[in-house]
């Protein structure tokens, strides 16, 4: 294969004519123009070889591919085309790629990297090659009751890693559940699930697998990781059952959702399904998501149960058809015994003295006491442990350090430490962290040196029981979700450890996150039902309002600002939208008496001495030294005249007031605030604008009031 100009050719093996496969999908089958055979596109990604075909779904194909830097096989998933041309949509794709190649766990599929080659978006993973859930049931119908249980239990595992980096799959089914050569299962296509979805929301399509679709899906309600639960219980029902939980052909939301909403239970399909193991399922088919397991740990404790109760009934029916054989066993044994017995007695009574020469079995000589309990090679036994110890393999290491501590104490401590280990992750956390006190404070032989290399993890897990402790402590002191929301997300930051606490506290965050949702959703609709109450009062009490209103402006306009505020406290309100009006307007009302007082203040203890002419254009002369809140003092050349404040403008008032406005005194923001609005309730906005724009800068607390009173002034 060679590039050209752009171009993609391939040389044809029959003529060596260059074949052009642009743009054609790999190993599909293209014809030679020269000769007229055909020949297999081959094509590389990068550094990724495309070796052979795996399988086609609904986002792109998937290829085995041989990465050509490591020398290493991979699986090669190759995106639609027309989902590659949305810039968006594959920058969302990269992102999840990110996220779920963060997610190291043995029952999720690893991702390895993203690239774009040849105008295509491609993923590169980890390849599974042992088929898939849904390749098992095609070729088995069923899957035991048991296979089934243990899946079920590393899927759930690998859910609840991804949902610890904050990942839900969102089409948990058959066909994404693939088996390593060993039996492990693992989930694939987090990413693509989830954006897929996003893009086929925009067609107006419903993304994922009708059987295994959970049911809130469907109406586009709030869905949580119980949405992926619920999948996962339709995969293991139709698992083991051999079919789905139903069995119409039928696309349509509203018939599935009334298909979902009367599961079948697994025993009227399944009967010999166990009651336990078809309680969890049942449990996780709920048609309503608060019916369904709080968390995957809730889940996994439910499938651990079940499959511990399905090994004690093998065992017991084991034991109960072996019974017939141990008892025939039992009488050869007997007749055996009896036929040697007999031979040893005819045989004693022929040795000459036979007492002389008889020891009973529980005599032993000492060289026989000696060898009766070999002993162990120290050496031989430490390397394996101390590497199984190394890798991480506590349950391995304890098995190895167990014995080796029975003949030599000293390697106790840590076959103790292994121990603790393995109950931390089984979520003993109090009698794990008693292990780990013991395990630090224990100081071991220069020798054994090497011990001390696990004290940092035990005291990273002590230092997160801690927290987790103090967490509990929060978490009982109060019932606010939200405030226990944001303590739980607060130390699951603070974790030092991976593993089992970190899982559980996803999972406590997860059911808390439940909690806030649904306060959110309640609060929202009481929210609702208040605005839509208080609309309706609304309606019935404006025109009263408005009439209050009306009243106050004309108050406010002949400067009888006290008449203004009891014209509207005396009109009866119960809508809240008019409540707060009311009290805009309130506030404003008594800013402007405020203002009044002050100017009539000023004038009686300094006097105003600027010129002064009245609505009618008539000048007066000299200071004005006296005001009530009624009348003026104007002086004319016959002498001094009481006059009106109406006769006066609110731009010649205004005028006035910021004549007594002095630089650097300590209440020159208050008076512009005043006069601020005084002229902008008088229709003096640009003078009202600029004298509120002082005040705020010189007090914050008028630097928060700009927005409501002066909507149109930037602060």
């Amino acid at each position: 294969m060679s590039a050209t100009n752009g171009a993609l050719t391939q040389v044809c093996p029959s003529c060596g004519n260059a074949v052009e496969t642009t743009g054609i999908e790999p190993f599909s089958k293209v014809s030679c123009s020269s000769c007229g055979a055909q020949l297999r596109v081959e094509r590389t990604f990068e550094t990724y070889e495309i070796v052979e075909p795996l399988g086609t779904g609904g986002m792109g194909s998937v290829f085995k591919a041989r990465d050509t830097r490591l020398n290493r096989f991979v699986a090669l998933k190759l995106l639609r085309k027309e989902f590659a041309g949305d810039e968006s949509f594959t920058a969302k794709l990269q992102e999840e790629a990110r996220i779920t190649a963060s997610i190291q766990h043995p029952h999720v599929v690893e991702v390895f990297s993203v690239g774009t080659d040849h105008g295509q978006f491609y993923v590169v993973m980890e390849l599974v090659d042992g088929g898939s859930l849904d390749d098992r049931i095609e070729d088995e119908k069923r899957i035991t009751e048991m296979r089934m249980l243990e899946v079920g239990l590393q899927v759930a595992k690998g859910l609840q890693a991804a949902l610890a980096a904050g990942l839900i799959h969102r089409d948990i089914k058959p066909g994404n559940i693939l088996f390593t050569e060993s039996g492990t299962a693992k989930i694939v296509d987090f990413g693509l699930a989830l954006l897929a979805e996003q893009h086929a929301g925009g067609e107006g399509e419903i993304w994922g697998t009708p059987y295994y679709i959970a049911p809130e899906r469907l109406t586009g309600e709030r869905e949580d990781f119980r949405s992926d639960l619920y999948s996962l219980g339709a995969t293991l029902f139709h698992a083991v059952a051999g079919r789905p939980t139903f069995e119409q052909e039928t696309l349509s939301a509203a018939e599935l959702k009334e298909l979902k909403a009367n599961p079948p239970g697994l025993r009227a399909v399944a009967p010999a399904v166990s009651e336990e193991t078809a309680a969890v399922i049942d449990r996780m088919l709920q048609p309503s998501v608060a019916d369904r397991q709080s968390s995957y740990q809730e889940l996994i404790d439910e499938l651990q149960a079940a499959r511990s109760a399905a090994v004690a009934r093998e065992e017991e029916l084991r034991a109960r058809w072996s019974a017939p054989v141990r008892a025939l066993v039992s009488l050869g044994v007997l007749l055996v015994l009896a036929a040697l017995g007999y031979g040893i007695f005819v045989g004693l009574h022929h040795l000459p003295d036979w007492r002389s020469h008889l020891r009973l079995p529980n005599d032993k000589t000492p060289i026989e006491e000696e060898s009766a309990t070999p002993a162990i090679d120290v050496a031989a036994q430490l390397k394996p442990a101390r590497a199984e110890l190394q890798a991480g393999h506590y349950g391995a290491a304890e098995a190895l350090f167990r014995p080796l501590a029975q003949s030599a104490p000293e390697f106790r401590p840590i076959a103790d430490f292994c121990a603790a280990m393995q109950l931390w992750e089984r979520g003993s956390f109090a009698e794990a962290a008693n292990g780990f006190r013991k395990f630090i404070g224990f100081k071991p032989a220069p020798e054994l040196a090497w011990m001390k290399e696990q004290k940092p993890f035990a005291q990273a897990r002590l230092d997160d029981y801690q927290l987790y402790e103090e967490w509990q402590k929060t978490q009982s002191a109060t019932r606010d979700p939200e405030a226990r929301l944001a303590a739980i997300r607060k130390i699951s930051g603070r974790l030092k450890a991976k593993g089992a606490l970190s899982f559980q506290l996803v999972d406590e965050e997860a059911k808390i996150a439940a909690e806030v949702a649904l306060l959110t959703d309640k609060r929202a609709a009481a929210e609702k039902a208040r605005a839509a109450q208080d609309a309706q009062l609304a309606t019935t009490e404006t025109p009263r309002w408005k009439a209050a209103l009306s009243a106050a402006q004309r108050a406010e306009a002949a400067y009888q600002f006290e008449e203004a505020i009891g014209a509207l406290e005396k009109v009866p309100l119960t809508a809240s939208s008019l409540l707060a009006e009311r009290e805009t307007e309130l506030q404003r009302a008594r800013w402007l008496v405020d203002w009044k007082t002050k100017l009539v203040g000023d004038i009686n203890a300094v006097g105003y001495g600027g010129a002064v002419t009245d609505v009618h254009g008539v000048h007066y002369d000299g200071p004005v030294r006296r005001a009530t809140a009624r009348k003026i003092e104007l002086k004319t050349r016959y002498g001094s005249v009481m006059t009106d404040w109406l006769n006066l403008s609110p731009k010649m008032l205004l005028t006035m007031s910021t004549a007594f406005i002095r630089p650097g005194v300590a209440d020159d923001p208050d008076r512009q605030w005043l006069s601020a609005i005084f002229a902008a309730q008088t229709g003096q906005k640009a003078a009202g604008a600029q004298l509120a724009v002082q005040a705020a800068r010189a007090k914050p607390q008028f630097r928060d009031l700009l927005p409501r009173y002066f909507p149109d002034t930037k602060k």
